[in-house]
């Protein structure tokens, strides 16, 4: 089992199904839909500040997965306040 998240900043709140639609755009690299916010840049900070990315880990941690427990690594947009996709996770949510 793995989980997928995206990540964005959403100026108002979704319904259930407008962040079921937006996600799915996003996972289809429209990031034109979201506007940019610091948090989302902050977000990724502290969670790879806890849990790097899988290609920042050295090669003798690769198997450690309290360290990493990322697949891949991690989707960004071209501007990193828009959004990012936060890859699978190596063991089961």
């Amino acid at each position: 089992m793995s989980c997928d998240f995206a990540v964005w900043y959403p100026y108002k709140e979704p319904t259930n199904v407008e962040a079921e639609a937006l996600y799915k755009q996003l996972c289809d690299g429209r990031s034109n839909l979201v506007t940019p916010h610091p948090a989302i840049e902050d977000f990724y900070r502290e969670i790879t500040s806890l849990h790097p990315e899988i290609n920042d880990v050295p090669g003798d941690e690769i198997d450690n997965v309290e360290l990493c427990p990322w697949s891949t690594e991690f989707d960004k947009s071209h501007d990193p306040q828009l959004d990012i996709y936060i890859p699978p996770l190596i063991k089961s949510c």
